[in-house]
């Protein structure tokens, strides 16, 4: 885990560990973009699992705990190693051809490594997060509800058409729209693979 317990005189950036409305805050904002970032190494479940323990851990060492860069790099990284440490435990557990498909190998966790690939940290920062939001809400008013009913709420077509009294060809209008300016408007990050729930 990355330097957790360092008492070098670098400012600390956790709040005091009896402020707990600061730290659901902290919570509320982390918790889904780390499991989902943790969920490119290993298992749903596995992925939830280190992020809570590493959310216990910032609690319970909120007092002692100095961190050197943001708190948004640190538990990125935190999770990251915590997740080659698991893949490492299973790697002792099963053989070579036992090991479950569906983890990758601890060489290609290297690639997502937030401090070396910068594509992998840009899409889990809350830079790219603002930029996402500022691009739908510069959406005109209806089809920007039309497309947050779509591809945040996950909405069928018939559903919005009947909440925003309109009818479905107008809801496939707007968020077609919608996809066109947001395509345009967020052209440099053509690698936005993760659905928009994600960020939202």
């Amino acid at each position: 885990m990355p330097d957790e317990q360092n008492t070098s005189t670098s400012r600390r950036k956790l709040p005091s560990k009896n402020d707990r409305e600061k730290f659901n805050d902290i919570f509320r904002l982390f918790i889904p973009r780390l499991q989902a970032y943790g969920e490119l190494f290993i298992d749903k479940e596995s992925a939830r699992d280190i992020v809570q323990d590493l959310m216990v851990y910032i609690y319970d060492n909120a007092d002692t705990i100095i961190i050197h860069s943001s708190l948004e790099a640190y538990l990125f990284k935190a999770v990251y190693l915590r997740c080659l440490n698991h893949i490492k435990h299973k790697r002792i557990q099963q053989s070579f051809n036992q090991r479950k498909t569906d983890d990758i190998t601890e060489t290609d966790a290297h690639y997502y490594d937030p401090d070396e690939n910068e594509v992998i940290r840009k899409i889990f920062s809350s830079e790219l997060k603002a930029e996402i939001e500022n691009a739908i809400n510069e959406l005109p008013l209806k089809c920007r509800e039309a497309f947050i009913r779509s591809y945040i709420q996950e909405m069928s077509t018939r559903k919005i058409a009947e909440e925003l009294n309109i009818s479905e060809r107008t809801v496939d209008s707007h968020v077609y729209t919608a996809l066109k300016h947001l395509r345009l408007r967020l052209k440099d990050n053509l690698y936005l693979l993760i659905p928009l729930h994600l960020f939202l």
